[in-house]
């Protein structure tokens, strides 16, 4: 088995495509070449996971993360300012890009619970080095700004009038030479009687994911076809039917032509529909909670959530997967 950084030297042509998928690894770039990522993430524990030693570099469709806990984190580290960006989504920052090299957003911002069936209004403040494009496709929340100046930003966020217990989760894109995310995530609640209008401190953000050692790859249990449960949208089962005490949850589409990255995000959520702390957020650069009990393994193209129940900890009341 070649690694990534095998696979690249090896190659010949001037245009390295990388197969659709998720690799835990860095890159190092020595020579001309486009390199097509067909929307795959590269993610690693220590910075950077790119770097560019080479001048006229195409980096396109490309996901990268970095695990590492600190600030200013570097995605990409390139020697040569001629090196261009299609479609290239960064955690942190790129070194040798002029305005590039000093962002610091926030990874999540958490509006809360909300009054269901009103419009709630929040207000977030987000400073940036560079004039950047928002864009944003989060159904049922509405932002002000499409364009963002270099400095202090006021963004003002307004649900729709959505209607009980519905999660909201999504992300939004900070737009310059490459993509910035960063997710909304809230829940309207039936209990809150009037709309909410609230500053978001800069102290409420989630913003890094704690680093944890990378666990070893999960092998799913055999899933019995005849003992599957398929749901459809807005359909609710209840958990108790179940005899065992692991669930499975297993993610298909179908209807396209190209590969669709489908990513698979799970909250844990306290009794108040809120995270208890960073590590209630299991993605692909984190895929098992503290205790084990919830795990995300992929297996061939289909993202698989597995709990076991038992072992969940007390003090987790609810859990919402995302994709």
């Amino acid at each position: 088995m070649y690694s990534l950084q095998e696979k690249f030297d090896n190659n010949n042509s001037y245009e390295f495509t990388l197969p659709f998928g998720q690799y835990e690894a860095s890159l190092i770039i020595n020579k001309p070449c486009i390199i097509n990522a067909n929307m795959s993430t590269i993610w690693c524990n220590k910075s950077p996971a790119l770097i560019i030693n080479s001048k006229d570099v195409i980096i396109k469709n490309l996901k990268i993360f970095i695990l590492e806990n600190i600030k200013n984190k570097i995605s990409i580290k390139t020697n040569f300012s001629d090196t261009k960006f299609e479609n290239v989504e960064v955690d942190g920052n790129i070194h040798g890009i002029v305005d590039e090299n000093n962002w610091d957003l926030p990874f999540i911002i958490n509006i809360g619970n909300f009054a269901s069936n009103k419009i709630n209004t929040f207000q977030v403040n987000i400073n940036i080095p560079k004039n950047a494009q928002l864009l944003n496709n989060i159904s049922g929340i509405n932002i002000n700004l499409t364009n963002l100046l270099k400095g202090n930003n006021t963004i003002i966020i307004k649900t729709d009038e959505i209607k009980e217990n519905i999660n909201i989760y999504g992300g939004i894109i900070i737009k310059t030479v490459v993509n910035r995310k960063i997710f909304i995530v809230g829940k309207s609640d039936k209990n809150i009687l009037n709309p909410i209008n609230r500053v978001i401190n800069n102290n409420l953000f989630e913003n890094n994911i704690t680093k944890l050692e990378v666990p070893t790859e999960f092998i799913p249990p055999n899933i019995n076809t005849n003992n599957i449960n398929y749901l459809k949208r807005g359909q609710r089962i209840s958990i108790n039917q179940f005899k065992e005490n692991i669930i499975k949850v297993v993610y298909e589409h179908k209807y396209t032509k190209e590969n669709i990255d489908v990513d698979s995000y799970i909250f844990t959520l306290k009794e108040d529909g809120k995270v208890l702390d960073d590590n209630s957020l299991i993605f692909f650069g984190n895929k098992s909670s503290i205790d084990n009990a919830i795990n995300l393994i992929t297996n061939g193209n289909k993202n698989i959530s597995i709990m076991k129940l038992n072992d969940i900890c007390n003090k987790i009341n609810k859990i919402s997967i995302c994709y």
